[in-house]
């Protein structure tokens, strides 16, 4: 009887790894990036109480807000899915985690730009729409933002939840730790007999087996692991319902 145990990221061939390389060279560039965002998300605030001004001007704040959120998912993508390389890294956890705060930081400075736009009102900004060429590719946008404004709070209350999001991310972030770094799934059989350790990439590959003592032994063998951290998740996930909930009031949904 044989063992077969999980390769290291070493061990697994290039083509068969996701390449970050074309999102970011190397960490540095990826460095350069965080330290070049907070100046641009202090440019969009001086966009605060001028969105009324002119079409322009609007599509000015428009476009620099784009520029923002499109750097700030290569930040965030390349972060995250370093640390998914393996869940255990500490170095790419603090990557995950930084780009995460960075962004709850646009988030509180973008707060006003809804309610704003609510202030300035529907008309003037249709008004915008008609006379300012480029504008009209937000229409949607606005039309959500008009549907939706009951929902919508003020610029200060914006930014408080914005703030809070990091927070409210907790138990997610606990979850994916449990989940993809701590979470051991033990061995199982395979159809020959030898010793397999299991693992959430292997166990589809076991409970799809023609022989149902595989079958069996895999599915229960999996979820005996999500079985004895059962507290620990069920946490988790009343935690997140809370957050939920707090969402939900403050936003005013029934």
């Amino acid at each position: 009887m044989t063992t077969s145990t999980l390769p290291t990221r070493d061990e697994v061939a290039a083509e068969y790894k996701w390449k970050l390389e074309d999102i970011y060279p190397d960490n540095s560039q990826w460095e350069e990036e965080f330290s070049q965002l907070p100046s641009v998300i202090e440019e969009i605030k001086t966009y605060s109480g001028r969105l009324g001004e002119s079409g322009p001007v609007l599509l000015a704040a428009f476009k620099l807000r784009d520029d923002i959120g499109l750097r700030m998912e290569r930040l965030y993508t390349y972060a995250r899915m370093r640390r998914d390389e393996d869940n255990t890294n500490a170095t790419y956890q603090a990557y995950e985690d930084r780009a995460r705060a960075l962004w709850s930081r646009v988030g509180e400075a973008e707060a006003y730009f809804n309610p704003e736009l609510l202030e300035v009102g529907q008309e003037k900004i249709n008004s915008f729409l008609e006379t300012t060429d480029g504008l009209k590719v937000y229409g949607q946008v606005l039309d959500d933002l008009f549907r939706e404004k009951e929902h919508l709070l003020s610029a200060s209350e914006e930014a408080l939840l914005a703030g809070v999001s990091e927070i409210a991310a907790g138990p997610s972030q606990i979850f994916d730790m449990l989940n993809d770094a701590d979470l051991k799934f033990g061995e199982v059989k395979d159809e020959e007999g030898n010793l397999v350790e299991l693992s959430q990439g292997r166990y589809l590959r076991f409970v799809l087996s023609p022989d149902r003592d595989v079958r069996r032994n895999a599915f229960m063998k999996f979820h005996e692991a999500y079985t004895n951290n059962r507290n620990t998740i069920a946490a988790c996930y009343s935690t997140q319902v809370k957050s939920d909930i707090f969402y939900a009031r403050a936003r005013k949904y029934k």
